[in-house]
């Protein structure tokens, strides 16, 4: 029950202790353009970065690939998991937006929307969201791939019907 040389899990923030602030930077670029009296169309470019991004590594003292016993490929030794608290994640976001309307007779108009997206992380997961899905945690760099929340195609059609006899 209790081994000479115990390895316990622990959690712990970052050497250096420091908290940098997150911040999100966005940009976008719309063109809008009506033709005859019942149509528009728009299309939108719409960009947003996330710096200094929180979550969690699970694992930070993994072991490295290899031979021999799990614990003595560890760099901690004497720690199995070390769950770190890290302010590194980043984010990047990109998107082609294209909206039409028409307004029909009798108070209908029909919206459609088309988004083309992609966004790019390194972390995977926030804090709250479980931390980072990370195959190498002290390799952050190798992390950066499309998000697990990265969506390229959406399209919505929607309605709007003025009821004329409820306006009063």
């Amino acid at each position: 029950l209790y081994p000479q040389n115990p390895s316990y899990n622990a959690a712990t923030l970052p050497q250096d202790g420091k908290h940098p602030d997150t911040y999100v930077q966005n940009w976008n670029l719309l063109v809008s353009r009506q033709f005859g009296s019942n149509n528009v169309i728009e299309v939108a470019y719409v960009g947003s970065k996330g710096t200094h991004v929180d979550t969690s590594l699970k694992n930070w003292n993994q072991p490295l690939p290899g031979p021999g016993d799990i614990q003595s490929r560890r760099p901690y030794t004497e720690f199995a998991r070390i769950r770190m608290q890290d302010f590194g994640a980043n984010t990047i976001y990109h998107s082609l937006q294209a909206r039409l309307e028409r307004r029909l007779a009798r108070g209908i108009s029909v919206t459609a929307t088309y988004t083309y997206s992609h966004l790019i992380d390194d972390a995977g997961q926030t804090t709250n969201d479980g931390g980072c899905l990370c195959q190498d945690p002290r390799n952050r760099a190798a992390e950066r791939a499309s998000s697990i929340f990265d969506q390229r195609h959406r399209a919505v059609i929607a309605y709007v019907w003025d009821i004329p006899y409820a306006k009063s």
